[in-house]
């Protein structure tokens, strides 16, 4: 299954492992990034469907603290830590690779892919 074959990617399993950041690529960023969409979200909801709850809550905490409180050396220009941005950074980026912004804060896809993973937990506790 594609899911297992990318967490089986040492770089990324590694980050996953110890952050909970489910990175997007292997060598642009060095490994190093995600997003609430392509990367976290796309990720959190394949492990909700699969029934891997163990896996959907650490990425889950991982993305709630990246949103709220980014690596220190990342500033995100928004008007509330609520706010989902468009790429995040895993600590161990800080001084490898250059930090950017990318579309900014409330960015439609990522902001919708993190509310396609809340109504898929509201259906898994309710169901």
């Amino acid at each position: 299954m594609t899911l297992f074959l990318l967490y089986a990617v040492p770089a990324r399993k590694y980050q996953f492992d110890k952050y909970g950041i489910w990175t997007q690529f292997d060598i642009w960023t060095q490994g190093l990034s995600s997003s609430p969409a392509y990367g976290q979200g796309y990720a959190i909801q394949t492990m909700l469907l699969l029934d891997r709850l163990d896996m959907a809550e650490k990425g889950l905490e991982w993305i709630a603290e990246a949103t709220y409180r980014p690596i220190d050396a990342y500033r995100v220009p928004r008007d509330s830590p609520y706010h989902f941005y468009e790429r995040t950074y895993s600590p161990d980026a800080e001084g490898v690779i250059s930090l950017d912004v990318g579309c900014g804060a409330l960015n439609l896809v990522n902001v919708t892919e993190q509310l396609k993973v809340a109504r898929m937990i509201i259906g898994i506790v309710a169901g």
